[in-house]
């Protein structure tokens, strides 16, 4: 099921789930920047995975609404795909992956997604083995 989290109808960037249970997931970035973690009180985007760290990656848009992706040190990788990067520049299409299994992969769109109801700002999906991921949007 795909959803839009965050504003119905923007033009900013979003980012869409690419594999398990929550295949075509979709949420906005609503922010110019957005803390990739597992940190629950920090972090934006919440990946609570063991193979995730704390404050992993940041997604930062400039003025001019350039994307980049920019891994903080973290112990099992940032890929964009499917090479390691410390920091690179997104663009339409790219597959987004975080720890060394590639268990997290998004694909970064900068297309206006279509308008769709408002959900709730934060959203926790099941995942399978028993773990969850939370995308979150802070205000």
């Amino acid at each position: 099921m795909e959803q839009n989290i965050g504003k119905p109808g923007s033009n900013r960037p979003y980012l869409t789930w690419q594999s398990g249970v929550a295949l075509g997931q979709r949420f906005d970035i609503n922010q110019d920047f957005n803390l990739i973690g597992s940190d629950r009180t920090y972090c934006q985007i919440i990946l609570d995975y063991d193979l995730i760290s704390r404050r992993h990656a940041t997604l930062e848009i400039d003025q001019s609404g350039t994307a980049t992706l920019v891994d903080l040190a973290s112990t099992n990788g940032t890929f964009v795909n499917g090479e390691r990067v410390t920091r690179q520049q997104l663009t339409e299409g790219d597959q987004i992956a975080f720890g060394p299994t590639g268990e997290f992969i998004f694909t970064y769109h900068t297309e206006p997604p279509e308008p769709q109801g408002a959900l709730p700002e934060t959203q926790v999906v099941p995942w399978p083995l028993l773990r969850e991921w939370t995308l979150s949007s802070v205000a």
